[in-house]
């Protein structure tokens, strides 16, 4: 099962430092990872892990942008979010 892998803090902590490299923006949170290591990376990811075990987690509406297309226009991106 899968649910069992995303919940261990070995896998949070790999995720959130593979999310802070791609530089990423804000979600519609507006919560920075600067703020989140601000206010303590150990405890936000402690507070997420809780929320997945106990099976309480409630994703935040998808940030929604557009990227543009290689070969022109625009394509819709759905970024999903957490909130701290």
């Amino acid at each position: 099962m899968l649910y069992d892998k995303i919940c261990r803090e070995d896998i949070l902590s790999h995720a959130y430092k593979l999310a802070r490299a791609n530089a990423g923006a804000p979600g519609v949170d507006g919560t920075t990872f600067e703020q989140i290591d601000a206010s303590g990376l150990e405890a936000w990811l402690a507070g997420l892990r809780d929320e997945l075990v106990t099976k309480t987690y409630r994703p935040d509406p998808v940030r929604r942008v557009m990227i543009p297309k290689p070969g022109g226009g625009e394509r819709p991106l759905g970024i999903p979010t957490h909130h701290a």
